[in-house]
């Protein structure tokens, strides 16, 4: 369990850490909002406002910031993670994460349903990265050249952002859900997370680009260590880094543990 804990290069679960709390930051006034909401708070009572409050910050320009610096950091350490893999593990934990998002979507329908609210996620960050591995390892398969596993994905990273960023993807008129996973929806579409293909499978094939370029040893030796802040490896994790280690486990509890915490606060007030 040492050497295991030992071959985890630092630096990426502080960063992985720091997008857990940018995430909880937005989602704690998500979380007020929609437990108001299951609570029956009404207009006039005590912490409607509160919850009101709460709401805008999550829809203001920068709760959207804070949660798009948390998607760019998710996707782009998935990335550089996923370039010290070999193709198996790259399409496992592709596999993985698809069985994990499912179950997410089912989990949160129920809840939407049991309380009538809005809490399902249908494209959220981890169907995106299941999508985002399986086609970086499919990328990766043929490539045997240092130089084109930094470049491929690089470029194609680029023309997926590019794409996602030229063209509004969301008010292409359709009348079907179907394509929501690029980022094409109908005008009914609602995922509580949202993170389309396009283009955040680009920030994910740019973090492997990233990953082969800063860490060519550790790409070539993945057993092999080889941080860029020596120090980081050095110490034990401190808390933000142990956030970083445990990131999708606290991704896949949090919203229903803050709903819930919230849900009792109201009830206890009321």
């Amino acid at each position: 369990m040492k050497k295991r804990a030992d071959n985890r290069i630092r630096e990426l679960d502080f960063l992985r850490g720091i997008a857990i709390l940018l995430m909880l930051t937005v989602h704690i006034a998500y979380a007020a909002h929609v437990a108001a909401g299951m609570a029956g708070v009404r207009i006039g009572q005590p912490l409607y406002a509160f919850s009101l409050d709460c709401y805008a910050f999550y829809r203001s320009g920068f709760g959207k910031s804070l949660q798009m610096l948390c998607g760019v950091l998710f996707a782009l350490l998935s990335g550089v993670t996923s370039s010290f893999s070999t193709t198996g593990r790259r399409l496992g934990k592709a596999v993985k994460y698809f069985l994990i998002a499912m179950i997410l979507t089912v989990v949160t329908r129920l809840l939407s349903d049991l309380f009538s609210t809005r809490m399902t996620i249908i494209f959220g960050v981890v169907h995106m990265l299941s999508i985002s591995a399986a086609l970086y390892a499919l990328v990766m398969l043929p490539i045997r050249s240092n130089a084109a596993r930094v470049t491929v994905p690089a470029v194609l990273g680029v023309t997926i952002v590019g794409i996602g960023l030229v063209f509004d993807l969301k008010n292409v008129p359709v009348s079907t859900n179907l394509l929501a996973p690029i980022g094409i929806v109908g005008p009914r579409f609602f995922s509580a997370d949202f993170y389309p293909l396009i283009p955040w499978a680009g920030v994910f094939l740019l973090g492997g680009a990233l990953g082969a370029a800063l860490y060519t040893r550790r790409t070539l030796l993945p057993r092999s260590p080889q941080s860029l802040f020596p120090r980081f490896n050095k110490i034990r994790p401190r808390p933000i880094s142990a956030l970083g280690r445990f990131s999708i486990q606290i991704y896949l509890t949090h919203q229903v543990v803050l709903v819930g915490l919230f849900f009792v606060l109201y009830r206890i007030v009321f």
